[in-house]
């Protein structure tokens, strides 16, 4: 595959994620704030937050992924401009988000073949996002927010210069 069709293709992934992750990460913090606020009932804050958590973990582990799939093709550019992608790619593993997504969010079964319960389940997510309310804004903000460095900020910082290769200015595929 040419390297013009890998910038379209690559940067329209990360568009796709950005766009999930902003979605996500603010429906998490709204979610949190109405909760606490006493707007919803503990149960709805709890149905919302798995939705968006769970949607976070897919997000998150698609753009490991992408790092992944896409690894000679971002070898070949600008190591200023990958190394952002690299370390969050290498945060996101860090924090276990593959493991969670592979056993929990994304399948019935881990790999002993058998379903994890709620708890287990639980368990798994609070390493990722932490034991309380402010643990799990800390997780939002490291990947959304306006103030400071993030996974999102990342993301757009990398298709702005994506955007400035050949096939960047291309639609979607």
């Amino acid at each position: 595959m040419d390297a013009v069709k890998k910038t379209n293709e690559v940067k329209w992934l990360f568009i796709d994620q950005m766009v999930d992750l902003v979605a996500a990460a603010d429906i998490g913090r709204e979610t949190i704030n109405n909760f606490v606020n006493h707007r919803i009932s503990q149960d709805k804050a709890m149905g919302r937050l798995r939705v968006c958590n769970h949607s976070l973990i897919l997000s998150l582990f698609k753009f490991r992924e992408i790092r992944i799939e896409y690894s000679q093709f971002l070898n070949s550019l600008n190591p200023d401009e990958t190394k952002p992608i690299y370390e969050y790619a290498q945060e996101i593993r860090s924090r276990k988000i593959p493991d969670f997504r592979g056993k929990y969010a994304a399948h019935i079964w881990d790999r002993q073949k058998r379903p994890l319960s709620i708890i287990e389940g639980e368990q798994l997510l609070r390493e990722i996002i932490g034991t309380n309310n402010e643990k799990a804004l800390e997780f939002y903000n490291w990947i959304h927010s306006n103030e400071k460095p993030c996974v999102v900020s990342a993301i757009e910082k990398f298709v702005s210069y994506l955007k400035t290769l050949p096939g960047g200015d291309h639609p979607r595929f």
